[in-house]
C-alpha cells in the first residue's frame, strides 16, 4: 500500500514533518520522520521518499511493568555504556532486580511518574520516564530519557517525548523539566522541537576524569 501526503505550507515552515498511524492489529505505532528541502522530503538517509508501508519501522511504547525490570536494566547498561550523556557509565545503576522491580511498581501506583519503555521487533531500545514532584512542586515533573546508540535518528525519541507529553496534560503535570549536557546538540534540538525551553545552566555538573561538563536545565510549560 503507498502512502502519500501534499506538504502543506506549516510543513514547509518548520522544515520537517511526520506521518504516523495506529496498528490496531498489532498495537503498534507506526512511524516515519522527513525534513524538507523545496518541495521535496526526504528521510533520516537523506534519499528522497516516496512512502511505502512495508519500508516503515514498527515500534511499540508502552508503560513499563514490574516484570521489564530484568530486561530495563541491561538496557540502561547498554546506553550508559555507549555514551557519557548519562548519570551512569557501562556499570548502569546499581539496582537488583527485585529493586527495579518494586521501581517501577511504584511509579505504575503513582499519581504524576510513569516510565515508558520502546521495544523494536521485541527488545527494548530505549526508555523514558517523567518523577512528578512532591507538595508544592507537584505540577512539576522530572524528565530522563535514552535511546539506545544504534536506534538514535529512527524517532524512537520523539516518540516516547510524546507518550511522555500526553501522560503529563493527563496528569495535571504543568511543566517538565529536564538537564542535558551542553554539548548534546542532537538532543537540545530534539527537546526545542517539542517546544522545550532553556532556563537556566548547570556548571560542571558532571566530572568525568579530570573532565567537567555543563548542563543546560530545559523546561516545557503546558499551562
Amino acid at each position: 500500500m503507498w502512502c502519500r501526503r501534499r506538504l502543506s505550507e506549516s510543513d514547509k515552515k518548520t522544515g520537517c514533518f511526520y506521518i504516523q498511524s495506529y496498528d490496531l492489529t498489532d498495537r503498534i505505532y507506526v512511524r516515519m520522520d522527513y525534513t524538507i528541502t523545496g518541495n521535496r522530503c526526504y528521510g533520516t538517509d537523506g534519499m528522497m521518499k516516496t512512502v511505502r508501508r512495508n519500508d516503515m519501522e514498527h515500534i511499540e511504547i508502552r508503560e513499563m511493568m514490574p516484570e521489564d525490570a530484568e530486561e530495563l536494566i541491561a538496557c540502561m547498561k547498554k546506553t550508559g555504556g555507549e555514551t557519557d550523556n548519562l548519570t551512569f557509565g557501562e556499570e548502569g545503576l546499581p539496582v537488583t532486580i527485585e529493586q527495579e522491580r518494586a521501581y517501577l511498581e511504584q511509579m505504575h501506583c503513582a499519581e504524576r511518574s510513569v516510565t515508558y519503555g520502546a521495544w523494536k521487533e521485541g527488545k527494548l531500545v530505549g526508555n523514558a520516564g517523567l518523577n512528578g514532584l512532591p507538595r508544592r512542586m507537584s505540577h512539576y515533573a522530572d524528565m530522563a530519557l535514552a535511546v539506545v546508540k544504534a536506534q538514535w535518528d529512527q524517532g524512537i525519541g520523539g516518540m516516547l517525548l510524546e507518550k511522555l507529553i500526553e501522560y503529563a496534560r493527563q496528569s495535571g503535570i504543568e511543566i517538565i523539566r529536564l538537564e542535558v549536557r551542553s554539548d548534546n546538540a542532537g538532543a537540545i534540538h530534539l527537546y526545542e522541537k517539542y517546544g522545550f525551553r532553556h532556563v537556566g545552566r548547570l556548571p560542571a555538573y558532571f566530572k568525568i576524569g579530570t573532565e567537567y561538563i555543563d548542563f543546560e536545565v530545559m523546561c516545557l510549560d503546558l499551562r
